[in-house]
């Protein structure tokens, strides 16, 4: 206590001004400390102590206050005066509003202030702008940040928030000459089709496949092979010829097989060898060739080793920074990246379900948006401005990401190994909770399509027909995958939900989607006949459930559509070039 009315009363004296003798002479005034405020000088002196000069100098703290205000009223109709055209009071409320969201951006400064840091570094690196490494939050350079900003503090100074770093062993970090692993790949030479099958080829793969999985964009796509990039750009050519192979398998060319090869666009693909990762962070050419290589690799006998392509691409696109949000205003580039990363991601949480693995990325561990719902025709000028009346092909694609981050939440929290690790608590939600919220998901994302994407089967837009049948049987096989653990064994009476009546009904809704493209096409993708595969096992073991003496299981609703799964199985096994289907019957 003593201590605290020290420093009050050191904290009055600093705050008291001399007497009007002791100011005119210079000279020490102890007034405060006196008796009725007389200091000694004007006690030896035997004059009245006064303080009239002082405050004629300073005025009151009222009279303070009504000049400043004066003053600025001034200076306001000053710049009036000379800047008509400038609102001040519109630039002083921005002003004030910029202030009160401060705390709102707290999250984007910290990606902010990780970009910057990125940048600080791989400036000291050497690295060439367009290469520029991403470095994430729990990377050491944060702690720099923090201890540069503690320095400033202490000294007084504002901290940058663009540091510089400088490398007192820089020939440690320098790039070795002798060391670049891709130069043991020489350039490649590589042979396109011919000009009109080339043409047969593009086509083919952006009515099939960039319909689903819309990595390219067509216009841009188009002018780069009109001006002849592929001839002396390698990733780009390389991008051509897993076009090629890909949209081969749609084409009724005897050109598109290799001698001793039954696969179409083999020649195509067996040209690409994927080069070891650089030693900076990977291009957008690269990634987009990286993709499609990934598509044609899951349609050969070896499908299963592109899970190491796959693993391989997310580490590169987390070493660009590509898996975080843009700080741009929206453009193309950054739009083909978000492409990009949702297309692998596709690829990766499809197939970890359908082999039972985890899927590489978490929803915790990137922040991207979605792709601009905008076709593809109407990127003029960054402008994005898809017309309101006409719905968006990329609407479909969108909508599917979504879903599909509900499935590997599924994943996630059923499928897991052992149960997630609790440092707080060990409490685990009641399995019927769970399966509640994963229902609830499920309808809120059904409510939320457009018009253009619910399942009709009497649609007359061929594409929106195509897409929606595709949304819908994909969003019944996440249904199955959620209930699928919990349904009931030929022992157990009880179950937590009806989980088999509810996955039943999902296959059913499934196979009625395939009998209706019977008569308008079928969806000759591997993810749609990997997803009705598990339907057809479901309407199985519902046939094999009845009761013993009832009606066969051969005669039941549940047989009848098995056989539908089964007829487009057969029908696909037929077309040499279409998806491996013999490998699900």
């Amino acid at each position: 206590m003593a201590s605290r009315h020290d420093r009050s009363a050191s904290k009055k004296r600093r705050l008291t001004r001399a007497c009007d003798m002791c100011k005119r002479k210079k000279i020490r005034c102890d007034g405060v400390e006196m008796p009725g405020n007389q200091c000694t000088n004007c006690l030896n002196s035997k004059v009245h102590c006064t303080h009239v000069e002082v405050l004629r100098n300073l005025g009151t703290a009222k009279g303070y206050v009504e000049s400043l205000e004066r003053r600025l009223q001034k200076l306001t109709q000053l710049f009036k005066k000379l800047l008509p055209e400038v609102d001040i009071d519109q630039e002083l409320d921005d002003t004030e509003d910029s202030i009160d969201e401060e705390n709102e951006r707290t999250t984007a400064k910290d990606e902010e202030t990780s970009i910057l840091l990125s940048y600080a570094v791989n400036r000291t690196l050497n690295f060439a702008p367009q290469r520029q490494r991403y470095f994430g939050k729990s990377n050491a350079l944060f702690l720099i940040q923090a201890v540069a900003a503690q320095r400033a503090h202490y000294l007084g100074k504002h901290p940058s928030l663009n540091p510089s770093f400088s490398l007192k062993q820089g020939e440690h970090w320098a790039a070795r000459p002798w060391y670049n692993p891709r130069h043991r790949y020489p350039t490649q030479e590589y042979e396109f089709p011919e000009e009109d099958l080339l043409k047969a080829l593009i086509d083919a793969y952006f009515e099939h496949e960039n319909c689903f999985l819309p990595l390219l964009h067509r216009p841009m796509f188009e002018k780069a092979l009109q001006d002849q990039v592929h001839y002396h750009d390698e990733m780009f050519g390389g991008t051509v010829l897993m076009v090629c192979a890909l949209g081969a398998r749609w084409v009724d060319d005897r050109r598109v097989f290799t001698e001793g090869v039954d696969m179409a666009g083999w020649s195509y693909f067996d040209q690409i060898s994927l080069p070891p990762p650089p030693d900076g962070p990977v291009s957008l050419g690269e990634m987009q060739m990286y993709c499609l290589y990934i598509t044609y690799h899951q349609l050969i006998p070896t499908a299963r080793t592109m899970w190491i392509y796959l693993g391989t691409a997310f580490r590169l696109i987390q070493d660009a920074g590509m898996h975080m949000r843009s700080p741009n205003p929206p453009n193309a580039q950054d739009e083909l990246w978000k492409r990009v990363f949702w297309c692998l991601m596709f690829l990766d949480i499809s197939y970890a379900s359908v082999f039972g693995h985890t899927p590489t990325l978490n929803y915790e561990m990137f922040d991207i948006d979605y792709p601009i719902e905008c076709d593809d025709e109407y990127w003029e000028n960054d402008a994005f401005a898809q017309p309101k009346d006409t719905p968006s092909s990329i609407s479909f694609f969108v909508q599917l990401m979504k879903l599909m981050q509900i499935l590997s939440y599924i994943l996630r929290v059923t499928y897991a190994v052992r149960r997630p690790l609790h440092v707080f608590t060990a409490n685990r939600l009641p399995e019927a909770q769970i399966l509640a919220g994963f229902d609830s998901s499920l309808n809120e994302w059904q409510a939320a399509l457009p018009d253009s994407l619910r399942w009709d089967p009497r649609r007359r837009e061929e594409s929106f027909f195509r897409q929606s049948a595709f949304l819908h049987i994909t969003m019944y096989y996440v249904q199955i995958q959620a209930h699928r653990p919990y349904i009931p064994g030929p022992d157990q009476k009880h179950s937590v939900m009806p989980s088999l009546a509810i996955c039943s009904n999902a296959a059913l809704s499934c196979m009625r989607i395939v009998e209706t493209q019977k008569y308008r096409g079928y969806i000759e993708n591997v993810h749609i006949l990997a997803y009705l595969y598990p339907a057809a096992m479901i309407l199985l073991l519902r046939a094999w459930s009845v009761p013993v003496g009832d009606t066969l299981p051969s005669a039941t609703q549940e047989m009848k559509f098995v056989q539908v799964c089964l007829d487009m199985f057969k029908r696909c096994q037929k077309r040499p070039n279409a998806p491996p289907a013999f490998i699900f019957w």
